[in-house]
């Protein structure tokens, strides 16, 4: 029996190599994050730099998972999702060949939408993922400790230039805008944490010009409790196939992926440990 590496790969390789046939298929529904067989060809083919949503089903996961394996703590971490990204640095980020101006309303706007589905009377860290220049990275605003610990996989010292070249300009508006537009939404769950220390984390390193940084921070957010060493002794494949695939058939065969039941040529990739009932 194939072991879950082997069948992760093949469920990937099968999607990118069908000549076509899946690209109308719906092959993900996790909450507002809707997939078919084209978009996972234009995210998860090597090199090609992956699309926010699925970053957003991935935390959709993350959250219903911790709601059902921690009540205790359910809702101390939560996930914001990539448009916030996209609102606070959109000066930087180009839709449709253009980049459109900082607006407070669109961002406040989009926080309060977001607050409406998920109490924050609780939280104590802030998940973001932020994207700049083609490139993603995460922060995590941990108010228990009362700094943003950003976890990014570029290798800046085999690319030549300096964490602080890249983050210092970058960090300060993206955790300031934040902690402004969160004050104006919801004044009362959250102390301003914009002058909070940033922090630089220790993680793992994607390869150069793999452009895997969208798969690293999931794994990071996955990971990630508070406390450096869940990221400082994370493992993540350095190569590019096993670390998009591994993503890809998590996200499919996931217990919240409403697209089910999958296409029958995509079932035989399923989990060997899983037992059909009827078999």
């Amino acid at each position: 029996m194939p072991s879950d590496v082997s069948l992760s790969v093949q469920l990937r390789d099968f999607l990118l190599t069908n000549g076509g046939h899946m690209d109308s298929v719906k092959l993900l529904e996790i909450d507002g994050s809707v997939a078919y067989g084209y978009d996972v060809l234009k995210s998860f083919s090597n090199g090609n730099l992956t699309e926010g949503l699925f970053m957003d089903a991935f935390s959709s996961i993350l959250f219903k998972e911790d709601m059902r394996n921690r009540p205790d703590t359910f809702r101390k971490r939560i996930f914001l999702p990539t448009s916030v990204s996209y609102l606070l640095n959109n000066d930087f980020i180009k839709q449709n060949g253009e980049t459109h101006d900082f607006s407070a309303d669109a961002l406040a706007g989009n926080l309060r939408d977001y607050i409406q589905n998920v109490p924050m009377t609780k939280t104590q860290m802030i998940m973001l993922p932020v994207l700049h220049h083609d490139h993603w990275s995460l922060y995590a605003i941990n108010i228990a400790h009362r700094r943003v610990d950003i976890m990014d996989s570029n290798n800046y010292l085999l690319i030549g230039t300096l964490e602080s070249d890249h983050y210092r300009a970058l960090s300060e508006r993206i955790v300031k805008g934040l902690s402004d537009a969160l004050q104006e939404v919801a004044p009362k769950s959250f102390c301003r944490f914009g002058g909070f220390r940033r922090n630089m984390m220790k993680c793992p390193k994607m390869q150069i010009c793999s452009n895997d940084c969208a798969f690293y921070i999931m794994r990071f957010m996955e990971a990630y409790d508070g406390n450096r060493e869940s990221i400082e002794t994370l493992s993540i494949p350095t190569d590019s196939s096993l670390v998009r695939s591994s993503i890809l058939h998590q996200l499919m065969f996931n217990e919240y992926n409403q697209a089910a039941p999958l296409h029958p040529d995509i079932e035989m990739f399923r989990r060997s440990d899983v037992v059909d009932p009827v078999a």
